[in-house]
């Protein structure tokens, strides 16, 4: 359920604990306040954490206590807010906080099942017999091992990304985030839309008010390939884990969305200074012949990784026109395709 600009929803706030790591465990207990770093694991809705079967975190089982995380995204200097007034620097982040009681979990079906869960949020790429209670291989592991799980939890996810400010500051914000590109800046520029997405700026707008995103998701990676293999001539169902990986491995990335569907994609790879190359421009054909193609180019080009490249280079059989009006020529290739290359001055 959607609260309000400032809260996270109960999926959103789950993932982020999924999403990160490490989180806060902060409870009470005999000799005062403990306060310890655990690894979160989601599973079926629900907080756990594991450890030894002796020691602090289990002379807590059955007190209250909370588990917390936060995602720092960026720091905004007082300058982006007023070029005179200074005030303390203000950080954008997503939080999230879970109240409960601390449970053991006797079931061994469940432990196993817990610890499983782990595995496959901290390896995914796999490599190891899934965990199960009945495999000799764990069985006295799993029995031996403690998971605890925060029991009866209260979820309360929350977002600090400067939506209370006028709409003309965050929209300033967003152009500073982007110019300076650093850290998880361009991720911030997505929460801030995701948590007032009728402000979407005009750098980041499509012709046809397609949202263009610049820190892509899992789910934007998932589309993206979905449509280079289904609408591009180079790429085929034999080669997805290919793109996949590529996708992940590359400097700068820009997708367009309608909705949740991804209908464009571009994609650069390079050294950040000297030399980019495009790859992967991709638009869904119903959305082709309105100046998409166009929008996701020049936003690539400027994306913080590839602007200060001095030659930006791509290969294209189909599409000279759409990169000749970026500033894009011709060179001579022996190959079937048509070499194109941007030269940039110094």
């Amino acid at each position: 359920m959607f609260l309000d600009p400032e809260h996270l929803d109960t999926a959103q706030t789950l993932d982020l604990f999924r999403s990160l790591k490490l989180v806060h465990l902060a409870a009470t207990g005999d000799d005062g306040p403990v306060l310890r770093t655990v690894h979160p694991i989601v599973y079926e809705g629900e907080l756990y954490f594991h450890g030894a079967p002796r020691g602090e975190k289990m002379e807590l089982l059955g007190q209250p206590a909370m588990i917390t995380c936060e995602d720092v995204l960026a720091t905004i200097p007082s300058s982006w807010i007023h070029p005179e007034r200074a005030c303390p620097a203000t950080s954008y982040f997503l939080s999230a906080h879970a109240r409960g009681t601390l449970e053991g979990v006797d079931d061994l079906r469940v432990k196993a099942a817990v610890l499983q869960q782990m595995m496959a949020d901290y390896q995914p790429e796999g490599g190891h017999r899934p965990i199960t209670a009945a495999d000799p291989m764990y069985a006295a592991a799993v029995r031996g091992i403690a998971v605890v799980k925060l029991a009866g939890a209260t979820l309360v996810g929350r977002r600090k990304v400067g939506q209370n400010r006028p709409a003309e500051t965050r929209q300033a914000v967003m152009r500073h985030l982007w110019t300076r590109g650093q850290g998880n800046d361009l991720r911030a520029i997505d929460a801030m839309i995701d948590a007032e997405p009728t402000q979407l700026p005009a750098f980041l707008s499509g012709p046809a008010r397609e949202r263009l995103a610049v820190s892509p998701t899992a789910a934007d990676l998932e589309g993206a390939v979905n449509l280079l293999v289904q609408h591009s001539y180079w790429y085929n169902h034999d080669v997805r884990e290919v793109a996949t990986r590529a996708h992940r491995g590359s400097c700068a990335w820009v997708v367009a969305r309608e909705g949740d569907q991804v209908v464009g994609t571009a994609r650069a790879v390079g050294d950040n200074a000297r030399f980019a190359y495009v790859m992967d421009v991709c638009v869904r054909p119903e959305s082709r012949g309105r100046g998409l193609a166009t929008r996701l180019m020049e936003l690539l080009l400027d994306h913080p990784a590839i602007r200060q490249c001095q030659r930006v280079e791509l290969h294209t059989r189909d599409a000279m026109r759409v990169y000749e009006r970026l500033g894009f020529g011709p060179l001579v290739d022996p190959d079937w395709r048509v070499a194109m290359r941007l030269v940039r001055a110094a």
